[in-house]
């Protein structure tokens, strides 16, 4: 297995075709459900998040180890810091009024929604905040889901963690990396066709996790 490794100084993996996602992310239920490990969250940085330069949306280390699932101006934070060089499952969910943080299938918080962000003619961006440049991730990830529901991370289910391909054709999969092709520059969606594209300085590397099967 390979996964992709973003640095704190070059640009993100970005994913032009993402109308889909985007309704999503702003307009629906939906939930974002990845693994990251990261080399130094003691930095400042996105994992993921949109080109909007006024407001914050996307998953974020603070600066002090501490993961935040933003949308605008609700946030919620990680109750402790992740660990450096080790994997961790994060998981981001909106229920349509609620914002939810999960790490390795154990809530972190929630926080309501009161005003839902509107969608604008935006990109997602893998590994930063492309109107951010020097909140870059520093790090590794991989099977890197967004779904259009909201879900909770259970323990055991390979549902929405490393599905089959008959699994995303019939669920509401908006998009799936697996990040297993390990050449080139397209992130290939497993589901379907919004595919992403490594920019310069984004990597693949030889991946240390195993079966994201369980949330351990």
């Amino acid at each position: 297995m390979v996964s992709l490794l973003s640095t704190q100084y070059e640009p993100p993996v970005t994913i032009d075709d993402v109308m889909l996602i985007i309704a999503h992310l702003y307009h629906c239920s939906w939930t974002v459900d990845m693994y990251i490990r990261p080399y130094n969250p003691v930095l400042r940085q996105f994992v993921f998040g949109s080109t909007s330069p006024s407001v914050e949306r996307g998953l974020l280390i603070d600066g002090q180890g501490h993961i935040m699932a933003v949308y605008d101006f609700p946030n919620v934070r990680s109750l402790a810091p992740l660990p450096a060089r080790q994997w961790s499952r994060v998981t981001m969910t909106y229920s349509g009024t609620t914002l939810s943080l999960y790490i390795n299938c154990v809530l972190q918080g929630s926080v309501e929604v009161v005003n839902t962000p509107n969608a604008a003619n935006e990109r997602l961006y893998l590994g930063g905040d492309a109107a951010v440049l020097h909140q870059r991730y520093e790090g590794e990830m991989d099977n890197i889901g967004f779904w259009g529901s909201s879900f909770v991370p259970t323990t055991g289910t390979t549902t929405y963690c490393n599905p089959s391909a008959a699994t995303l054709q019939s669920s509401n999969s908006l998009a799936y990396y697996k990040a297993d092709s390990g050449q080139g520059i397209t992130l290939v969606d497993e589901g379907g066709s919004q595919h992403g594209e490594l920019l310069l300085g984004t990597a693949w590397v030889q991946s240390t996790l195993e079966e994201c099967s369980t949330c351990a």
